[in-house]
């Protein structure tokens, strides 16, 4: 199925196959960064994202997915009034959601190249690579933090118009947001794989979502 995550999972099996060339099969301390081809890093993103992974212990700086702080502001002036409002409301959404606790990846993250391997990479067959690695992970470790946040500002492009006319953008946007409601699937998978294997408490479960 085309998609990010099929795309991800040939980036992810391309890179254990350097990795094996190198002579390092060690996962321990390697980080697989994930990213739009639209997102602009702050200049101390990856410094950031390492020091989150050092200041947790040795069992959890490898079983958490480490989300930046994602503003989609690239592109700003150039975008009509109401998506600058979208922009700004969904900012500040992801900056309270990533401050209360985060349960779901978005748009660009970093896994531990051991989390990866436990949970056998991205699923090919999905279209949202985010969250349902995201579901993934958590289904596996049964981490009552799955995210660690880290407040560095990770710059997103807004929707950009695709043919000439007013409301270009407009459907622009609209296209996007459909594709990232398919991640609603991950609802189901996420049922379908709490029946299966160590069972988490059904508070854990519902605290995900």
């Amino acid at each position: 199925l085309p998609g990010q995550s099929a795309t991800m999972q040939w980036a992810y099996a391309a890179v254990e196959e350097r990795l094996r060339g190198l002579g390092l099969p060690r996962g321990a301390g390697v980080l697989v960064h994930v990213a739009d081809g639209n997102v602009v890093f702050h200049k101390d993103h990856f410094a950031a994202v390492a020091h989150g992974y050092l200041d947790n212990d040795a069992i959890a700086r490898e079983e958490r997915i480490y989300q930046p702080f994602v503003v989609p502001l690239s592109h700003y002036n150039d975008s009509p009034f109401g998506l600058r409002c979208l922009a700004v409301a969904t900012a500040t959404y992801r900056l309270g959601v990533l401050r209360r606790g985060a349960h779901l990846a978005c748009e660009t993250y970093a896994v531990p190249l051991d989390l990866c391997r436990r949970v056998g990479g991205w699923d090919p067959d999905v279209q949202s690579n985010d969250s349902h690695m995201a579901v993934k992970c958590f289904m596996t470790t049964h981490r009552q933090d799955p995210i660690h946040p880290v407040y560095i500002p990770t710059k997103s492009a807004l929707p950009t118009a695709e043919g000439p006319g007013m409301f270009a953008p407009y459907e622009a946007a609209y296209k996007g947001a459909r594709a990232q409601a398919q991640a609603v699937s991950d609802l189901a998978y996420h049922m379908v794989m709490g029946t299966r294997g160590p069972q988490a408490p059904m508070s854990l479960h519902l605290a995900s979502w």
